[in-house]
């Protein structure tokens, strides 16, 4: 931009003029003062604005003033075109710091300012690489000196470019253009082993929490665990989770009455972080009661044909486990002896027969009915009986 100062000249016309510092001014008369030179008559003295000049060896500066005598007279014009004075403003980028992984401080100098008021300063960044400018809060400067901003929201782990900028009118300068890079965005994995509760013989319910996720999308959550003094561990199945909290899960198929010990892991990619080890111990196995045979009929019928007395057995059993193995009828005397007896091999959940018991010298008095079952369990009714 150019900046224009209008030149001028007195031209001094008539018998005589004064030129001094006197602070007589421009429309009167001259003080008696030994500084005052006389100016010839018909000469003309020209002083630019803003210097000094110098005629005959007297130097008129820019406060000078001109005086007359009531004589002469005084006519100020001006000399020419106006003149035209450089105007320059330059700025330096300076340097980039208080960097982390998401603001920087940006530092720059305004180092020249001449033939204007006040200038606009302000930076240009970007990704490096990256067409577009961003610009930040422009800063209006009176004087040539530092100034900065401060940045933020940035890229973690990202290199940048940024330069100084000035501008005045219509004019504008640029620094160079430097770079810096943001930190990588820090990261923290943190997870927490927590209580046991409904623990039985076989099976317990684990809990754990994920404390910390930063810098991290998601995490792969599980436990470990082993009979207490292994050196093997088993896992979980994982469960991804994408902000921390408590997880939990199901450990089954464990032996009754030992001890175990289990800890929650937290893994991203190569990072894995554990909780404290924790112990539980399961309970012991609860002895499931026998399941003995079932006599579901047991009916018994006497007649006598000749010299026998006769006792028909109708009966029907069954066993939860499906293991049966003989069923047996007795006849027996009033006293416990065995009269008479038939067995029958059986086998699955449940049979079905008839016996036919006889006694022909004692005279019987009960029929009695047992089942057993391949585990030696055994199931007996007595039915009395009448001849």
């Amino acid at each position: 931009m150019i900046s224009r100062r209008q030149m001028m000249a007195a031209s001094f016309i008539g018998t005589s003029a004064l030129l001094g510092s006197s602070s007589a001014g421009i429309a009167g008369g001259a003080e008696e003062d030994s500084s005052w030179l006389l100016i010839p008559e018909g000469e003309t003295w020209t002083a630019e604005a803003g210097t000094n000049s110098t005629f005959d060896g007297v130097t008129m500066e820019n406060s000078a003033q001109l005086v007359f005598e009531p004589d002469a007279s005084l006519t100020l014009q001006s000399v020419g075109e106006e003149s035209d004075l450089e105007a320059q403003i330059s700025v330096e980028t300076t340097e980039a710091s208080d960097i982390d992984e998401s603001s920087v401080n940006l530092s720059g100098e305004l180092t020249e300012l001449q033939g204007y008021d006040e200038a606009t300063c302000y930076f240009e960044y970007r990704n490096y690489g990256s067409t577009d400018w961003n610009e930040t809060t422009h800063q209006s400067r009176s004087t040539t000196g530092s100034f900065d901003e401060i940045v933020t929201g940035l890229e973690s782990d990202t290199r940048y470019e940024f330069r100084g900028v000035v501008e005045a009118g219509d004019s504008s300068s640029k620094g160079t253009v430097r770079t810096f890079s943001t930190d990588k965005k820090a990261r923290e994995l943190g997870v927490k082993t927590g209580e046991t509760t409904d623990v039985d013989d076989s099976a317990s319910q684990v809990t754990g929490e994920l404390t910390e996720l930063e810098g991290y999308d998601a995490a792969e959550c599980y436990f470990e665990y082993r009979p207490y003094g292994s050196s093997d561990w088993s896992s979980t199945t994982g469960r991804t989770k994408e902000a921390s909290g408590t997880f939990g899960e199901v450990l089954d198929g464990l032996f009754p009455d030992t001890v175990y010990e289990y800890r929650a892991v937290a893994a991203v990619d190569d990072e894995r972080e554990t909780g404290e080890t924790r112990r539980f111990e399961t309970d012991q196995e609860e002895e499931e009661p026998e399941a003995y045979p079932v006599i579901g009929t047991f009916d018994v019928s006497t007649r006598t044909t000749g010299p026998w007395l006769r006792a028909d057995v109708k009966w029907e059993v069954s066993d939860p486990n499906g293991d049966l193995d003989t069923v047996t009828t007795e006849l027996l005397s009033a006293d416990g002896l065995i009269l008479d007896r038939e067995i029958t091999s059986v086998t699955g959940e449940t049979a079905s027969d008839r016996h036919n018991l006889r006694s022909r010298n004692d005279d019987p008095d009960v029929v009695r009915l047992t089942v057993s079952d391949l585990n030696g369990n055994r199931t007996t009714m007595d039915r009395d009986i009448i001849f």
